[in-house]
């Protein structure tokens, strides 16, 4: 059902009276449905909108006053509510048309995140390796949406994580895709809290639930996937695309 593909009206020939009742109201009901989605795409991307404008007014602010360890986990707060408005944007502009899919380096997006994400590492006094094959890893992708997916999965093992970092790029030739692997101890290991698929997170944003359903939504709408595994107490966390020719 689309809003550019508007339903049939009319019954297709010797359509039984007594079905017609039933045909108007499932037509109705994927109307009520097609408008539904529209109306929460549009409320997605306003909100994304309207919360940029006063979260970098809060950062500019933060940044003006002394330096303290309440001014460090705000801007931290602010930079995680940034990411995830990022992602919800990108999420719901993907949405509203097809994927805007272009060659994209998955192992130079790596790099500039590490890179960008270095403040905070050095103010949580985390380790962070990027590791990958030694030629170019060129993956099908949104690139606005792949930098948001990977600074997510990033921050979210600096948040929920102990110990050093892993950022893991490389090749899988026989099924003809590239993976990026983030990997970290969790603070949860061996308190018996078992880890949720990623369907499961919901909207609490508990234990990082709504910034991964948003990551896992932006790699469906890239034809690629999200999954976490565990192994012990490592938790990897893992984005699949399409591998494109170098």
């Amino acid at each position: 059902v689309s809003a550019q593909r508007p339903l049939p009206s009319a019954y297709a020939a010797g359509t039984p009276s007594e079905l017609r009742p039933l045909i108007d109201n499932c037509i109705e009901a994927l109307r009520r449905l097609d408008q539904a989605r529209c109306e929460q795409q549009v409320f997605s991307t306003d909100v994304a909108h309207e919360l940029r404008t006063p979260l970098t007014a809060i950062k500019a602010q933060l940044q003006l006053m002394a330096p303290s360890f309440e001014q460090q986990g705000l801007l931290k707060q602010v930079a995680q509510l940034e990411g995830l408005t990022g992602q919800l944007f990108s999420l719901e502009r993907m949405s509203a048309r097809s994927p805007h899919l272009v060659p994209v380096r998955l192992d130079a997006i790596a790099r500039e995140v590490a890179a960008d994400l270095a403040p905070l590492l050095i103010a949580e006094r985390r380790v962070l390796q990027v590791r990958g094959a030694a030629e170019p890893v060129t993956v099908s992708a949104d690139e606005a949406a792949l930098r948001h997916v990977v600074c997510n999965l990033v921050a979210n093992a600096v948040k929920h994580g102990s110990g050093a970092i892993s950022v893991h790029v490389f090749k899988d030739m026989a099924e003809g895709s590239a993976r990026l692997t983030v990997a970290s101890t969790s603070r949860l290991a061996g308190g018996g809290a078992p880890l949720l698929p990623v369907e499961s997170f919901g909207a609490s944003g508990k234990d990082g639930g709504l910034g991964l359903s948003i990551a896992s939504r932006n790699m469906n709408a890239m034809g690629g996937a999200l999954q976490v595994a565990t192994d012990g107490p490592t938790v990897r966390v893992s984005i699949t695309l399409r591998l494109m020719p170098d």
